[in-house]
């Protein structure tokens, strides 16, 4: 990762934006999200966790999370890229999901999005830049019946490709 842009990432933090449709809309809807249908449990949950929130006139629920950008690892405290911004950011879809969007919703009112920390928008080279070292980074290993994976957060980021066929994955986070 260039040192100018991780130094501009740990600079300005970033901002998560959610926004969560009433039952149905774009999106998993803000009772599926908070697995409640009582606006002041979700409040509460969204107060816990360090949330601003707002909700809108249609009973959508619009969240907002800071967060920084990179983060010390815990027993070396080498500062690390611990965000997700290249998947929230709208270029994080298909460009064909991202024009249907466009055309029946602004920006700022996708499901998902990010920011800089101050709001200001995250250049789009930037996370092609980021994605294209994840992609260069990517490995792939076949997996067998019994296999175990115990990776570190900090250090190592983790995904799965498209499958198709019967498979169940059991995750422990700790």
């Amino acid at each position: 990762m260039p040192d100018e842009l991780k130094s501009r990432f740990a600079e300005k933090g970033l901002r998560y934006i959610n926004n969560l449709p009433d039952r149905f809309g774009f999106g998993k809807s803000w009772q599926a999200q908070f697995q409640s249908e009582d606006r002041d449990e979700v409040e509460a949950k969204l107060r816990e966790g360090g949330y601003e929130w707002m909700w809108k006139p249609n009973g959508s629920l619009r969240t907002e999370l800071r967060c920084d950008a990179l983060l010390p690892h815990p027993e070396t405290g080498e500062q690390l890229w611990v965000n997700q911004a290249d998947h929230w950011h709208p270029t994080g879809l298909r460009e064909e999901t991202r024009v249907k969007l466009a055309k029946v919703l602004s920006e700022e009112d996708f499901p998902m999005n990010v920011t800089f920390g101050d709001g200001s928008p995250v250049d789009e080279k930037d996370l092609e830049c980021v994605r294209s070292i994840v992609r260069s980074e990517k490995t792939q290993f076949p997996w067998e019946q019994g296999d175990v994976l115990i990776c570190d957060n900090f250090l190592v980021s983790h995904g799965r490709r498209r499958y198709t066929g019967d498979r169940k994955v059991y995750v422990a986070l700790g």
